[in-house]
């Protein structure tokens, strides 16, 4: 937290793992522009300057109130989110990755009442998502970002919500579930108008809900699960008419029904997880037909259950989790055949399971979190091979768990949740190595609680989130990418000296707008010999900016 007066006030920048104490910067007030500036004297020549770190991307509620903003979501490259001002309830925000830039889209439900915006989803650069208005509660709405571009679309259920959810591009229609008193929760389609926004079929016949859910594009057609008069929860499929909205296949017959999930499309085949009574809940195929609709392995041998989850193609090999009595949950992996579907490795070793999940492919890697009762539940990776599926790093060290979340791959590098300690999640990053594997930033230091960054979002070369500090409460953030377009990196490709173009990357000085990036394994680091000023320097691990006696680094942050 920064004091803010006259006197200089010497801050804690990060640190330093060896011998534990804190390095420093020194903050003065600059009068006449009223802004703070950053102004750096180098302890100890050779150290880092300032450690890469996430910016605060605006403070929405000010102080320690919270926003609590969430959904983050990206639409054609402008962030959306809901959050709340001291003004208004929670509405509809986007942001262009600037404080000034991120603004409210409208008040749609005036004063500090909410339109509760959920569901937001991105559809050909809408924005569509449920919303409640002063006259309307929750029901289709839509923004393209303007004011005059946020609206209801269709007040689907007159006496009450229709809550749509779900929505799912295909071939120019999108469908969605919503609920009506006469019909129940059935199948809708819209175009985005009112009049285009229709129920596609009355499945469970008059006010019974069929509950479609699981809505996936296949090949052109709609996919997803839902239940009739005549059986439970089976595979359905539908062309966005009512003749052409029918029952794939009884897998289950009778009313039970095959409760059919986790679908996931590889090559020309849908897969899914499903129950015919008969081989228990287990890995499923179809091709769009009933007779191309089958049981694809039966993991667990007979009545049991491997209960297949989290499905992900890495190079063109299925992985998920199953259950077998003999290993426990499991990480399993598939090349598409029966007999190519196979145990990768058996973390946790005998009946006692390693529940592997969050699958994550970063360049042909696959992350994931497992546990193993040396480690705990920690950061795992595997190639596909049992020698080549391995723990990343112990991050919290023995039995105990860091339990990472979040897993998002982040233009090539992991980024993550994850606790060191009890209670204290922060912002982690991977390349893949123990070395590699370390928090990018202690967003709220000195608490048992910790920033818990979560709703990450990959825009171009930023990572979007949201994190708890003690100063500004809930609000949202960003970690940029020090390589994008415009910002400043290191080669030190002739000498030592900052002030040299040919060390640059871009061969040309930073200037007052940087953002430098001086990245690991080089020879040679630079030396500031002149007065300079930056808005950012984020050093990767091992590296070092030195500042000459009597020279001042100035760094300005995001002000």
């Amino acid at each position: 937290m920064f004091h803010r007066h006259n006197k200089a006030t010497r801050i804690p920048i990060f640190r330093d793992t060896d011998s534990n104490s804190f390095r420093y910067i020194w903050l003065y007030k600059n009068v006449q522009k009223m802004k703070w500036r950053y102004l750096l004297f180098l302890l100890l020549t050779g150290t880092d300057v300032l450690a890469q770190s996430s910016l605060l991307l605006s403070d929405i509620r000010p102080g320690i109130d919270s926003s609590n903003p969430a959904s983050l979501t990206n639409v054609n490259g402008t962030l959306f989110f809901t959050a709340q001002d001291n003004v208004n309830g929670f509405e509809i925000w986007k942001s262009d990755g600037t404080a000034a830039g991120t603004v409210m889209v409208k008040d749609a439900n005036p004063a500090f009442f909410n339109t509760a915006p959920n569901n937001l989803t991105n559809i050909n650069g809408m924005l569509y998502y449920a919303g409640t208005d002063s006259i309307n509660r929750f029901e289709l709405w839509k923004s393209d970002g303007t004011a005059a571009g946020t609206g209801i679309i269709k007040d689907i259920n007159p006496n009450g919500s229709s809550q749509p959810s779900n929505f799912t591009e295909v071939n120019g229609i999108i469908f969605f579930t919503a609920s009506t008193t006469n019909e129940g929760t059935e199948l809708w389609k819209t175009d985005g108008t009112e009049a285009g926004t229709t129920i596609v079929k009355d499945i469970a016949a008059n006010s019974n809900n069929a509950n479609p859910s699981n809505l996936v594009n296949f090949n052109g057609t709609l996919y997803f699960s839902a239940t009739d008069a005549l059986s439970g929860v089976e595979l359905w499929k539908s062309d966005g008419t009512a003749a052409g909205t029918q029952r794939v296949k009884d897998i289950f017959p009778g009313s039970t029904g095959s409760n059919p999930s986790s679908f996931f499309i590889f090559g020309d085949t849908l897969f899914f997880t499903a129950s015919d009574g008969v081989a228990g809940i287990e890995m499923w195929m179809t091709d769009g037909t009933e007779a191309g609709t089958t049981l694809f392995k039966d993991i667990s041998a007979g009545t049991g259950n491997s209960g297949p989850y989290g499905y992900i193609n890495v190079n063109g090999t299925i992985f998920f989790g199953a259950f077998t009595p003999a290993t426990g949950s499991e990480l399993w992996m598939s090349d598409g055949t029966p007999d190519g579907t196979v145990l990768v490795k058996d973390i946790n070793p005998g009946t006692a399971a390693s529940t592997s999940n969050q699958f994550t492919n970063v360049n042909g890697t696959l992350f994931f979190i497992a546990l193993n009762p040396s480690f705990g539940r920690e950061l795992w990776k595997s190639d596909g091979t049992n020698a080549g599926t391995v723990l990343v790093k112990d991050i919290r060290s023995g039995s105990s768990s860091s339990s990472p979340l979040r897993l998002t791959n982040f233009n090539g590098t992991l980024f993550f949740a994850a606790s060191s300690g009890p209670g204290n999640t922060e912002l982690w990053k991977s390349d893949g190595t123990v070395a590699g594997t370390v928090q990018v930033e202690e967003i709220n230091p000195g608490t048992t609680r910790g920033s818990d960054p979560n709703f990450f979002v990959v825009i171009g070369d930023t990572l979007f989130f949201i994190a708890t500090d003690i100063t500004n409460g809930l609000e949202p953030r960003m970690y940029t990418n020090a390589t994008a377009t415009g910002d400043f990196r290191w080669s030190g490709a002739v000498s030592t000296d900052w002030h040299t173009a040919a060390n640059w990357v871009q061969n040309r000085l930073p200037d007052a707008q940087a953002v430098v990036q001086i990245p690991s394994g080089l020879s040679r680091y630079p030396v500031v010999s002149e007065a300079t000023i930056v808005k950012r320097i984020n050093t990767e691990p091992g590296t070092s900016v030195t500042v000459n006696s009597g020279i001042n680094l100035v760094i300005t942050g995001n002000q």
